[in-house]
């Protein structure tokens, strides 16, 4: 008899939604307990540098619930103690033996989990996305500092470690977890929905490309993620500049705090038939993708 899963996130994300429906709806027995609903509200993403609010359903087809947060700064995006969520450790111990998989480490509350999610007898998984080649480039204190805190307390606590790609899995080696408590559980997305967007563009994608102020015959190529550094839009962008192909457009989807660096870049070299969108939500980005004939993801270390 498999045991009942429960995930614990920060808030609501639009890429996780998805994949708690489509689990719950195979007849896994799933609850999803969030310490934030702060994304379901809307917030300004620092990254982004905009407000958003996700246009997607994030708290449909699974089971949920929000547990209070007693922060006197509580936000998702105001550190370790953005989220102190004290009913973690009353539900835990209320609940029925079960596996619990808590996303990261970055919180009071993510700490709580692992703690008494121990103490209660559940089954403990975490998932994280740390990279070991992002983390060999912080100072000799901080990995000290980290590689005592998680060999000798939290790695302690946990039963599997469900790494997303090759980097994440090095750094579990790194800090001497055994291969026999490594699963490989890389982001899951909502193909359906996007094979389902294409199949019904397809007939479109001429008016979309007139839409934006392309030529039906150009070679489109684009980039989605946010304009921060480790995401490179720059070096896209100077790409860009050396490809010798008449007819070429640039779409870049997204936004963020290198905007004006990429305007400027733009500007200066005289690119043409380059096109950045700002942030473009979840309903609406297909019509973009639709459009495109290469897409690329130039991202650095960390990714």
């Amino acid at each position: 008899m498999s045991l009942p899963v429960i995930f614990i996130n920060s808030h609501p994300v639009q890429y996780f939604a998805p994949f708690y429906e489509y689990i719950s709806d195979k007849g896994l027995d799933v609850q999803v307990w969030y310490c934030s609903d702060e994304s379901i509200k809307g917030k300004r993403d620092k990254q982004f540098g905009v407000d958003v609010k996700w246009d997607i359903p994030l708290l449909q087809g699974y089971k949920y619930r929000f547990l209070r947060n007693y922060s006197w700064k509580p936000s998702v995006s105001k550190g370790f103690f953005g989220l102190i969520n004290l009913g973690l450790a009353v539900s835990l111990f209320r609940q029925k033996k079960s596996l619990i998989v808590i996303n990261g480490w970055n919180y009071c509350s993510t700490i709580f989990a692992f703690v008494f999610a121990k103490l209660a007898g559940h089954r403990v998984c975490l998932r994280a996305e740390t990279p070991l080649n992002q983390e060999l480039n912080k100072s000799s204190a901080n990995q000290q500092l980290k590689k005592i805190f998680l060999r000798f307390f939290l790695f302690r606590l946990v039963d599997k470690f469900m790494y997303i790609g090759s980097e994440n899995k090095a750094f579990y080696t790194f800090h001497k977890v055994p291969d026999r408590k490594l699963i490989f559980t890389p982001y899951a997305v909502d193909n359906d929905r996007f094979r389902n967007e294409a199949i019904r563009q397809l007939p479109e994608k001429k008016q979309l490309r007139l839409s934006a102020g392309l030529s039906e015959n150009d070679f489109v190529i684009v980039y989605s993620g946010k304009y921060i550094h480790k995401k490179r839009p720059l070096i896209l962008l100077q790409a860009y500049k050396l490809l010798r192909r008449p007819g070429k457009a640039l779409i870049m989807i997204g936004e963020g705090d290198l905007r004006g660096k990429m305007e400027n870049y733009i500007s200066e070299n005289h690119l043409e038939n380059v096109i950045l969108t700002g942030f473009v939500n979840q309903s609406k980005i297909s019509s973009w993708y639709a459009i495109a004939d290469v897409f690329v993801m130039c991202s650095g270390d960390g990714e």
